[in-house]
């Protein structure tokens, strides 16, 4: 496999685990454990590669900034997300 879809596989599952930690953490932006895994696995999957990409490859940032910016763009969304649409209390 190539080091890019390593990567994008990196930020969807630290997308999902980022999800459901802000979940648990935060009970007020928590959209249930479903929404924060899949709105986690967005925010991952969006912020991984971007910021990747904005890093380079160079220095030793390869699969670091795939980490980092899956974790940071997983926890915003959700919370973002959970501030502005809340499911009724029977869905979560």
């Amino acid at each position: 496999m190539s080091n890019q879809l390593v990567g994008v596989l990196i930020s969807l599952v630290i997308g999902a685990a980022g999800g459901y930690v802000v979940g648990a953490w935060f009970k007020k932006v928590s959209l249930g454990v479903a929404w924060n895994v899949i709105v986690g696995v967005i925010g991952g999957g969006i912020a991984g590669p971007l910021l990747h990409a904005g890093l380079g490859t160079s220095g030793g940032t390869g699969i670091l900034s795939y980490v980092a910016g899956s974790a940071v763009g997983s926890v915003v969304l959700v919370a973002l997300v959970g501030l502005f649409f809340k499911p009724p209390e029977e869905a979560r």
